[in-house]
């Protein structure tokens, strides 16, 4: 848009075109507005990846917040109760276009962040369906901004068609390409999180029983192993205590009387070993292999 006048020039039939203002006309004056806020809250921090919250993965109970007549509230109910019927929806009817609308989706907002009876609303989808720059234009305002950066609550940003950027897309901590898509994001699948179920279960079943196999295998080999370890031990000891036999067996006293020799003891029973031990006149026993002699000892010859 340009401010000025126009001077002709009579005799050479040309314009000349004097101008004092210019402006940006239409969408490039959104386009040139959009940049400055963008960049303004961009040096703020309102678009701090520190600051974003979490979605809740199950959430009870989910707050959309767009308009009540639009095609995009249908489309994210219809999807939200196909994918789970378990979630609570609670709908905050806004203006979504024209003047006063970012007003009043910054109230609703800073509503559902403060009041009690909304403390257990777990998300909050902020959206509307597609349009013109101008159609969407309450989404780049900055009183909007403002109250999206400071709620709460998750909010996931779902404005327009996937070409569309909004300044609530830049501050919202998730942003969504379609109302569809932030439907989808905002709940799991109840389906696929059942066939998941059951793929883990099947899973775990297997493990376990290739688990319990692998033990009772090792179970075996280790009993296995015992038992060999018992039977060389068995065998160990046969072998030990067999010899400890015949190491008795060859020195019982019974033993060498079967083999002709003969045992002096006195009548205690204590072995003579000695002739030195022996005293005259005294009464001693000679045993043999089949029985015993007492006698008496007369005399003795010690040899040299």
């Amino acid at each position: 848009i340009i401010n000025g006048y126009i001077n002709v020039y009579k005799k050479g039939g040309t314009y000349t075109l004097f101008f004092f203002i210019v402006t940006v006309a239409g969408e490039g004056n959104l386009a040139l507005a959009f940049q400055l806020l963008k960049d303004k809250l961009l040096k703020e921090g309102l678009f701090d990846p520190a600051h974003k919250k979490s979605i809740p993965f199950f959430p009870h109970r989910i707050g959309i917040v767009t308009s009540p007549t639009g095609a995009a509230l249908q489309d994210i109910l219809k999807i939200i109760t196909s994918r789970n019927n378990l979630v609570d929806i609670t709908v905050f009817p806004v203006q979504v276009q024209g003047e006063g609308a970012s007003e009043d989706i910054a109230r609703t907002i800073d509503m559902i962040g403060k009041e009690p009876e909304f403390k257990n609303i777990d998300t909050i989808i902020l959206g509307r369906g597609g349009g013109s720059a101008e159609d969407l234009w309450a989404f780049n305002e900055e009183i909007l901004a403002r109250a999206v950066y400071n709620c709460p609550i998750p909010i996931i940003s779902a404005v327009g068609h996937e070409i569309d950027f909004t300044i609530s897309d830049f501050v919202a901590d998730k942003r969504a390409e379609t109302p569809t898509a932030a439907a989808e994001m905002a709940v799991p699948d109840i389906g696929e999180i059942k066939l998941n179920i059951e793929k883990y279960r099947q899973d775990l079943f297997s493990g376990l029983n290739a688990k319990i196999r692998t033990d009772s295998l090792m179970m075996e080999s280790c009993m296995q192993d015992i038992k060999n370890n018992m039977a060389r031990r068995l065998a160990d000891y046969s072998h030990q205590i067999e010899t400890m036999r015949l190491l008795l067996e060859e020195n019982n006293p019974e033993s060498v009387l079967k083999k002709g020799y003969s045992m002096v003891t006195d009548m205690s029973g204590k072995v003579i070993s000695s002739v030195k031990e022996i005293k005259m006149n005294e009464k001693y026993v000679l045993s043999m292999k089949d029985g015993r002699i007492i006698f008496t000892i007369s005399n003795t010859e010690v040899e040299n």
